[in-house]
């Protein structure tokens, strides 16, 4: 946690990947600039002595040798959502009339995508009724006024994979950027095998399954109807909940601390993840790692021993009351295993209770994924459970990836480890910056 970089001033931040590996990616997180294009991938090479689980897709030495020669030559595609302005523009309108930002221009490949307009048949049996020639709903109640948006079709140059003469496996990270909504991705006509998740090797999972033949004419068959959904209910998605670590790591079986959080939409453009919601105006202010005055009442931690150093915690996350979205949740600093989803609530004190209460179905402690994102389904009532051990003295948000939830409130600070945070450099303290004057009462948008 630092004070942001100001325009023409410069942050150089050095780490030393230990005992990391794999597909990640950056991203600013001062407003919505990450929705902006203020974003990368980092891919950090495994080491030649870890264990790889090429060995369950095929056990002819010369598929894994190719494959071990895929991966040292990925390729990375960033998917995300353009939009024809600026985030802030349309969370300015957000916050003014609860109008949501879903509806973007074009979803892009490594920055490369082009606009499509669909029939207005298509975009109904995608979509259902009420649809403008963007695809989006208009004449919302209470709606009205917002600008009319029309769509016009452009045919730019499209991101090309190109496999090289001789490769006949391909290794290929895909990193969702996107701003809002969750994505299916599909590789038309060919076999598919997921390895790996933020940054760990898994169980390999097989999807998109191919039960057509070589051909020698460019004809494709998809997978995807517009609309996401699988064209034959033969071919396969992938499971997140079977993504396993591979090699197997069971998660800790004791919680320390259990934190629950409920999921409510308290106002027409508020999310929170507790009581109150994460203020906007909160990235202006003086670091919380140096000046607890800027805590508020979205900080859980101390440095006398909640949440301290070594610690197992477990998080539990319900939707609250008549909401029905769902929220892919990232957590920062240290990865968590999916230990938990289900629904009707969660009335037991913490996850020893549900168990200790004959209900232990919901719960996965022998090998669940091992994540740094994680999703809350739809539904009110619904609920996930995510388990982490605190390795490392850290200042850590968990927060929903959706843009318009995340910048109207949806987030904690965990202050993590906290009794051997080391001080902070001066430098740091002493970094330019805007004091910036507290305000008396603001509201989580502003």
């Amino acid at each position: 946690m630092a004070y942001q970089a100001l325009p023409r001033d410069n942050y150089t931040y050095r780490f030393t990947p230990e005992g990391q590996y794999g597909s990640y990616f950056y991203h600013g997180h001062f407003g919505p600039a990450f929705s902006d294009g203020q974003r990368g991938p980092i891919w950090i090479v495994p080491a030649a002595w870890r264990p790889r689980p090429y060995h369950l897709i095929s056990d002819n030495e010369h598929d894994i040798r190719a494959m071990r020669a895929a991966e040292t030559n990925p390729r990375h595609v960033i998917v995300a959502d353009w939009n024809d302005q600026p985030m802030d523009m349309y969370l300015i309108r957000f916050r003014d009339t609860g109008y949501i930002p879903i509806c973007a221009n074009s979803l892009t490949l490594n920055g490369r995508g082009g606009t499509r307009c669909e029939s207005a048949r298509d975009l109904e049996d995608a979509g259902g009724p009420g649809r403008n020639e963007r695809g989006c709903r208009y004449m919302i109640s209470g709606h009205e006024y917002t600008n009319p948006e029309y769509c016009t079709e452009t045919h730019p140059e499209l991101e090309v994979i190109q496999a090289n003469p001789g490769e006949e496996w391909i290794w290929i990270n895909f990193i969702h950027s996107g701003a809002h909504h969750s994505l299916a991705m599909s590789i038309d006509e060919h076999e598919f095998w997921v390895v790996g998740a933020d940054g760990e090797f898994v169980h390999p999972q097989k999807v998109d399954l191919s039960k057509a033949s070589n051909r020698t004419v460019p004809n494709t068959k998809p997978w995807l109807h517009l609309n996401g959904s699988l064209v034959d209910p033969a071919n396969k998605a992938m499971e997140e909940t079977r993504l396993s670590p591979f090699p197997p790591r069971p998660p800790p079986q004791k919680a320390d601390f259990t934190l629950k959080f409920t999921v409510n939409n308290t106002g027409p453009s508020t999310w929170v993840l507790n009581a109150a919601p994460h203020e906007f105006f909160r990235q202006n202010v003086p670091p919380i790692l140096w000046n607890e005055k800027s805590r508020g009442k979205t900080s859980w931690g101390n440095p006398h021993g909640f949440l301290r150093n070594g610690s197992v915690v477990d998080l539990i996350i319900e939707n609250g009351a008549k909401v029905d979205a769902s929220h892919p949740f990232h957590k920062h600093n240290h990865k968590v295993f999916i230990i938990g989803q289900g629904q009707g609530g969660f009335p037991w004190k913490d996850v020893d209770d549900a168990i200790k209460h004959g209900d232990g179905k919901y719960f996965n402690l022998d090998n669940p994924p091992y994540r740094d994102g994680f999703t809350l389904q739809a539904g009110e009532g619904k609920f996930v459970v995510v388990r982490y051990k605190i390795y490392f003295p850290a200042v850590s948000m968990l927060h929903c990836h959706m843009i318009h939830h995340f910048a109207s409130g949806q987030q904690v600070i965990l202050l993590e480890g906290m009794e051997v945070m080391p001080p902070v450099p001066e430098e740091l303290k002493n970094k330019p910056h805007v004091e910036f004057q507290m305000p008396p009462r603001y509201g989580p948008l502003d």
